[in-house]
């Protein structure tokens, strides 16, 4: 909730396609909705669940010029990838739009992982959180107390409470 309370307008498009869903929607219309799963992307990209993944070399490997021998711990950090100004321009900045635009590589967007090691339950996870969120958003409203950026902490979570009024 704290992207969606700082982006008012980004709010506002949310909440006009899930009232344009009808009374009671369907799960399955809920989990349709591009620009719901849009937001939910938007936010998977900022607050990965995961800052990164670790891996074992099985076999000697060059990567950007330097030589890693067979056993070297290698970490990919999934925060860079998602803040890569050359993939996502203006990455400090809550664009859900940018996921309606075109469509990332698993190089480039990869919040659950990549490769044959990516989360097993990235599809269940994704199909949750856009249900969970346009349950509510349908239900509720919400205000941030405080406007102020929010500060993330540990695994994407933010690092001080973030206090809303639900209504």
């Amino acid at each position: 909730m704290a992207c969606l309370g700082l982006a008012p307008a980004v709010l506002r498009r949310l909440q006009d396609e899930l009232t344009a869903l009808g009374e009671d929607p369907e799960p399955e219309a809920l989990a349709k909705a591009p620009y719901l799963e849009a937001v939910c992307s938007e936010t998977l990209r900022l607050r990965p669940p995961s800052p990164g993944v670790g891996r074992k070399l099985n076999a000697p490997m060059k990567i950007a010029g330097c030589e890693l021998p067979a056993g070297a711990g290698v970490f990919a950090q999934i925060i860079w990838a998602h803040h890569d100004p050359a993939v996502f321009p203006e990455p400090e900045v809550f664009r859900p739009e940018r996921f309606l635009d075109r469509t990332y590589s698993p190089f480039e967007f990869l919040p659950f992982g990549g490769g044959n090691r990516r989360c097993i339950g990235a599809a269940f996870a994704l199909c949750e959180m856009k249900l969970i969120l346009g349950t509510l958003l349908r239900r509720y409203s919400f205000e941030l107390v405080s406007k102020k950026p929010v500060r993330v902490g540990l695994q994407g979570m933010p690092g001080s409470p973030v206090r809303v009024i639900v209504r």
